[in-house]
């Protein structure tokens, strides 16, 4: 393995400890359990208060895994908008407060370049964010199993995968690089709020159009699925190609992100 891969691996592995360490990332995860369940828990009500017509036995089973699937994705939104809300300021003080212990005086004496540097740090957050997700899907899938009863698996993975998943990576890998360059932990979270705050602006403008790919942060994925077949096509007008969109023009973002962040930073170095 070459030197280079020895230290992305360091970094990764000591940032993912940090990470866990601080308690963010973890508070996060549990905040986003707790909201997903105070919604099931509100939409579990609703869903009694609720008189449905007659269904032939023969179709029951059927509308009833229907039914808790829909409940389920009702709980969406607002995971999504807290998850959008917390990560940016989660994420944004991973390496300002390297400057804050000293510790990037240590690492600008190694032979560790800055794209690595960046690299580890973006991977690292990507890991908790992953780990994390995984823990809060299994035990949402259980929570949704008791509140509601079986649902469609396939559709819950899906939402997880394409959507919740990906737009948790966008937004912690950009609050990483966007306060990146900033002195210390306090300019940081300042930029982690207002990046926040455009990620919270894109979930409450969503258009159900091809303009939604701009952002990860649109619920696009989740109204494509839950309404696709459900509206008429002129209602949505969404391309068959608009999941790949998102999640490349995504990718593409916090790529050129990191290459701005990556020659801004050595132009500092020698400057």
């Amino acid at each position: 393995m070459s030197s280079s891969m020895l230290q992305l691996t360091g970094i990764i592995r000591y940032e993912l400890q940090m990470q866990w360490r601080r308690r963010g990332m973890l508070v996060m995860m549990v905040g986003l359990l707790a909201a997903f369940t105070l919604a099931g828990l509100i939409e579990k009500a609703l869903i009694g208060t609720i008189e449905y017509p007659k269904v032939p036995a023969n179709l029951r089973q059927q509308v009833a895994q229907l039914q808790a699937t829909f409940s389920i994705l009702y709980s969406w939104p607002v995971s999504l908008t807290l998850m959008m809300l917390a990560l940016p300021l989660v994420a944004s003080e991973t390496i300002p407060k390297d400057r804050h212990y000293g510790v990037r005086e240590l690492l600008d004496s190694l032979a560790l370049s800055r794209g690595v540097y960046l690299a580890g740090k973006v991977l690292s957050v990507w890991a908790a964010v992953l780990i994390g997700y995984i823990a809060v899907a299994f035990l949402e899938g259980l929570i949704g199993l008791v509140l509601f009863g079986p649902y469609q698996l396939g559709v819950y993975l899906t939402l997880w995968g394409i959507d919740l998943i990906p737009a948790g990576c966008f937004a912690a890998g950009m609050g990483v690089l966007l306060a990146a360059g900033q002195p210390n932990r306090r300019r940081a979270l300042l930029v982690g709020v207002a990046f926040a705050v455009y990620c919270i602006a894109m979930v409450v403008t969503t258009s159900g159009t091809v303009w939604d790919a701009i952002s990860l942060a649109r619920p696009s994925t989740y109204l494509f699925l839950l309404f696709k077949d459900k509206l008429p096509a002129s209602t949505l007008h969404y391309p068959p190609m608009q999941i790949p969109l998102t999640l490349g023009l995504g990718a593409a973002q916090v790529a050129l992100v990191w290459l701005i962040v990556w020659g801004y930073l050595r132009w500092k170095e020698n400057s």
